[in-house]
């Protein structure tokens, strides 16, 4: 039942594009994120003839609330966005700049599709919003509500930011985290704070 409620919401996802790469590897490419060298492995690419690109992760799981984003712009009212903002999730945006390095494609998306429920949450370009065609994702990069961060903006500040903090990092500046949702992955299952 899940298998074919996922076939059929993705038949109605992206209607020009089409996959082009599975498992989609940057280990051996030479790509760099950040000042450094990035690997990993993206499920999949989606892409018009026209060299439009689109980035998706496959998540299973219940919801996909959390993956959801918005222009952050919109509710700045003309205050510069901080440089270091980042959402919550940053895989696909990570992903769709290293396409973008590795195989020179615009990418115009960067997509998490569950397969449990059948739905995309993400980033995309305000033309692919306001074409309709990723269902679920009514707003794109920029947002209409007097957004300013285009899609390719945002791919390049959250490269920023992640250096930012990569550099602290390589000089030794770990700050203990001050959100617990990191505890839930702990295995020590006498913690206080995992208990709260």
């Amino acid at each position: 039942r899940q298998i074919r409620s996922a076939l059929v919401f993705e038949a109605k996802l992206l209607p020009p594009f089409r996959p082009a790469y599975a498992e989609f590897s940057f280990d051996k490419l030479g790509v760099t994120y950040a000042g450094v060298p990035l690997g990993g492995r993206i499920d999949r690419i989606d892409v018009t003839p026209d060299g439009r690109a689109v980035v998706i992760d496959y998540k299973h799981r219940g919801s996909l609330a959390e993956f959801r984003l918005t222009d952050p712009t919109e509710k700045l009212e003309g205050e510069e966005l901080d440089p270091l903002w980042l959402p919550p999730h940053v895989q696909t945006l990570i992903y769709a700049q290293a396409v973008r390095r590795a195989l020179g494609l615009e990418v115009v998306g960067a997509v998490y599709f569950g397969t449990r429920k059948a739905e995309v949450a993400g980033a995309v370009s305000d033309a692919l919003a306001e074409a309709g065609m990723v269902p679920g994702i009514r707003s794109g990069f920029p947002g209409p509500k007097g957004g300013r961060l285009a899609f390719p903006e945002l791919l390049d500040h959250v490269e920023g930011a992640v250096a930012v903090r990569l550099q602290a990092l390589a000089r030794g500046a770990i700050a203990a985290s001050d959100e617990a949702r990191s505890c839930r992955f702990c295995p020590a299952v006498g913690c206080e704070t995992r208990k709260g």
